[in-house]
């Protein structure tokens, strides 16, 4: 049996606002640019197609480099305020309140 101790990164997925929600993507900084992160998110985008999702969205930092950049690499686009339902603008709220870099903080989208 293998533990939370072993596992290299993991993918929550949620629903805001009718659109699949990458609530969370992590990867162990010793399996970083493996890959791990990509097969990770297609898993995601291939779930939230099951579930009859037309877009993904998420929320992340705009400025550092394996956050919003990488994210743009994978088809993503920033998403603009005037975007946003009402979860996600509650989302966003929460995490500015609660996460270091609050003005840093950016939404997500792209379209399956």
């Amino acid at each position: 049996m293998t533990g939370a101790d072993d596992a290299e990164g993991f993918i929550a997925m949620a629903w805001k606002d009718g659109d699949a929600y990458v609530e969370q993507l992590s990867v162990r900084q010793r399996s970083m640019r493996r890959g791990l992160g990509r097969q990770l998110l297609a898993w995601g985008e291939e779930w939230a197609r099951a579930a009859g999702a037309r877009r993904l969205i998420l929320t992340t930092y705009g400025h550092v480099p394996w956050n919003r950049p990488w994210y743009e690499k994978q088809s993503w686009a920033v998403l603009p305020a005037g975007a946003h339902g009402a979860e996600l603008r509650a989302a966003l709220a929460f995490q500015r309140v609660h996460l270091p870099d609050p003005s840093q903080r950016v939404s997500m989208a792209k379209n399956l």
